[in-house]
């Protein structure tokens, strides 16, 4: 899939390949970069990215 990426604070506009891969109901494998970037982004039961680790997680309301 291409995305795109935008770059601050230079602010410029860059393509950015990505690749994903489901390895169970709930996991994909994220790759960009040609593979100098990947993660293991965990889902919810409707498909909603719910961990991105090292960067974020949902919090349950409450």
């Amino acid at each position: 899939m291409r995305a795109a990426w935008l770059r601050f604070p230079a602010v410029m506009l860059e393509s950015l390949d990505q690749i994903y891969e489901r390895v169970s109901e709930s996991r994909y494998r994220y790759e960009s970069g040609g593979g100098s970037f990947a993660a293991m982004l965990e889902t919810n039961a409707v498909g909603f990215v719910t961990q991105y680790p090292g960067l974020w997680q949902l919090e349950e309301a409450g």
